[in-house]
């Protein structure tokens, strides 16, 4: 961990020292810029360059979209003086992109923004071998959340998600806390195993459940019925991480019968039908995607687990396992 703090130092004042030779002016804002940064790693440590910068890097590519700087409000960005949203850090850097009141100059420098956007995502995807007491805490907290799901109502691994011997109308918020019983025209709460007198959850804790199931059922009743044509679906911004090299976001490989029923292939998957059709044209559909629900998993640097030798075996068996 040592060499990836003093090779990023590095990295950092190296990027500095160019960019005091390209704005000579700018030779002691890097040099204070510079003692900033090694400060704020000793006392913040790396996550100060892979996680709090680059927050800070999609906050000014935001304030650039609206032309207008607005606070950082990140450790080690606070403002060089009260009420302006220029930062102490890279100080020199942002005044040739904003004025001092924020607003985005006539004509602001291309290479300082350039320059800008170098030094805060410079370290994102720096990969670095976690400790192995984070790693512990992760994939134990991953267990845990597991292991407090109530148990579903509803047959959620079916196609369709309604089970017969439930009224599904009457289904409600509160059910998670008890199981409500009619009695001769009055409401009977049995308190769901596991209680004990001590135990039964307070009288505001229903109210609050209570509270919430009628928010819901006034905000639903305004949405009306949900038809997944009155919506334009299309992809998020993210990567995908676990598709192979010859494939892409707009590559499915399976295709479930429960999303079928309510996104049809032909129309959620393809541009057109002119493009399912020339794609499918000769092939069995049922062949070419796989009726199958992929659960969401937790995935760990095998290597490293495998150095773990305090941890139980169900642990070491979590890459993979389906959640």
């Amino acid at each position: 961990m040592k060499s990836h703090v003093t090779y990023l130092q590095g990295l950092y004042e190296a990027m500095l020292v160019n960019i005091a030779e390209y704005f000579p002016l700018l030779r002691r804002d890097c040099e204070r810029d510079l003692s900033r940064l090694l400060s704020l790693i000793e006392s913040r440590g790396l996550s100060f360059l892979m996680i709090d910068l680059p927050d800070a890097g999609k906050h000014f590519d935001m304030c650039l979209a609206n032309e207008q700087l607005t606070p950082f409000r990140k450790p080690g960005l606070g403002p060089f003086k009260k009420g302006s949203p220029i930062p102490k850090l890279y100080r020199g850097l942002v005044l040739l992109v904003f004025d001092v009141n924020g607003l985005l100059r006539v004509n602001p420098d291309v290479q300082a923004i350039r320059f800008l956007r170098q030094l805060f995502y410079a370290a994102k995807k720096v990969e670095v071998p976690c400790d192995d007491s984070k790693t512990f805490q992760i994939v134990s907290e991953f267990f845990e959340t597991d292991q407090e799901l109530r148990t579903p109502t509803l047959d959620w691994d079916g196609d369709v998600c309604i089970a017969d011997e439930y009224d599904v109308d009457s289904l409600q918020l509160i059910d998670c806390l008890s199981t409500r019983v009619r009695h001769g025209g009055r409401h009977h709460i049995d308190y769901e195993d596991g209680y004990t007198d001590s135990e039964l959850p307070a009288r505001d804790r229903w109210e609050a459940m209570e509270a919430i199931q009628s928010t819901a059922d006034i905000v639903c009743s305004t949405l009306g019925w949900f038809n997944p044509f009155d919506w334009r679906a299309k992809h998020g911004p993210g990567a995908v991480a676990d598709q192979r090299g010859t494939q892409n976001k707009f590559h499915f490989p399976s295709w479930s019968t429960k999303l079928e029923n309510y996104f049809p292939m032909a129309d959620f998957g393809f541009a057109n039908f002119g493009t399912w059709a020339a794609f499918t044209a000769g092939r069995m559909v049922d062949k070419l995607y796989k009726n199958v629900e992929h659960p969401s998993k937790l995935i760990l640097y095998q290597r490293r687990l495998r150095d773990l030798g305090s941890l139980p075996r169900n642990l070491l068996a979590i890459n993979g396992a389906n959640r």
